[in-house]
Order: C-alpha cells, then structure tokens, then sequence
C-alpha cells in the first residue's frame, strides 16, 4: 500500500490525542505532534530527552522500510549500556490502524530495535506490544 503521508498524520494526531485525554498528559505531545515534530521521552522518567543522529537514522531507516510514520519514540537504557528505542507507528495498512491503537490494559503495537544491533545481546528488532503509561507529561515504557 501506499498510503499518504497527510492520511497517516491525521491518525497519528488521533492517536496522541487519546493518549494525551487516556493517561492525562495535556496537549504538549499533541501540538508537537502537530508542529511535525517527533517528541523522544525516557523509559521510567518524566523528562524528555534530545535526539542525536543515531536515533534520527533509526526511526528514519524503519519508515523508510516499512512506509510507516513514527509519531513517539521511548528510549530505554539497558543496564549493560545498550539503547532501545521503542517506536510508536502509523503502519501503511489501513486495515491494522485499529489493532495498532492503545488497549485496555494499556498495551500498544511498537516496533522496538537496537539503536546499536552490535550489542544485541539476544534482543531483536521486531514488532511487539509493548506497555506503555504517561507520567508527569510523558509517555513511559513500563513492560
């Protein structure tokens, strides 16, 4: 498919704004979201962070390859110094916008990769539910 990008926005302001109205976040994310700009918060934190070059070339190589539009990016930090980010994403399949919305239990599609593949360490880039919940304005990675 190829779905437009403007199309893929419109769901992605959806998206946020349920986010923002579910976990009480305020409009911050939203209007950022709207100003096209990609908001990176921290994995257990209230702060939000600024992205360098890797994390840009990371969420740009998986829209690229998948057609999809990032609209947040968790980071988390493993103990052992490797980063993951966790995407959350307008895939181009219309068909799956609605499985890719937030659920009840506050479990969300995401694609989570290795900023640094080198150091895997058995984690692989893939498409996963993760759990997510808003702290103080943000967005958190909590499973």
């Amino acid at each position: 498919m190829n779905i437009a990008k403007f199309d893929k926005w419109g769901e992605a302001l959806d998206r946020m704004q349920e986010l923002c109205d579910r976990f009480r976040l305020g409009n911050d994310l939203v209007d950022k979201l709207r100003a096209e700009e990609l908001y990176y918060s921290a994995e257990f934190s209230i702060k939000s962070i600024q992205a360098d070059d890797r994390y840009r070339n990371f969420v740009r190589s998986f829209e690229d390859a998948h057609n999809a539009l990032v609209y947040h990016v968790i980071e988390s930090v493993k103990p052992e110094g490797s980063t993951i980010l966790t995407l959350l994403f307008v895939s181009d399949f219309k068909g799956n916008w609605e499985k890719e919305w937030i659920k009840p239990d506050g479990t969300i599609v995401a694609y989570e990769g290795l900023v640094d593949d080198s150091m895997s360490g058995g984690f692989g880039n893939d498409i996963v539910e993760v759990k997510i919940e808003g702290m103080g304005g943000h967005l958190v990675r909590i499973g």
